[in-house]
């Protein structure tokens, strides 16, 4: 599976460093908490390949996404 030219597993290990530096810094909270409704191209790139990706449905991870957008701004 390619996403703009970039194979999973880079994104995958993406995904591994923003979970593990969300697990251990507010900074690293703040990155991923700014990833996820961000629209630019990455982000989006990055949330179809997410490691979650085929163990939710697409609706329940739109209603992940939308509760999680909802308490950020909040």
């Amino acid at each position: 599976m390619v996403f703009n030219e970039r194979p999973y597993g880079v994104y995958l290990a993406e995904w591994v460093k923003l979970i593990d530096d969300a697990l251990t810094s507010d900074a690293g909270l703040t990155a991923l908490y700014d990833l996820m409704p961000s629209p630019e191209q990455h982000a989006i790139d990055m949330r179809s390949s997410s490691p979650f990706a085929g163990v939710l449905t697409p609706k329940e991870r739109a209603e992940v996404l939308v509760t999680f957008q909802r308490k950020w701004v909040a």
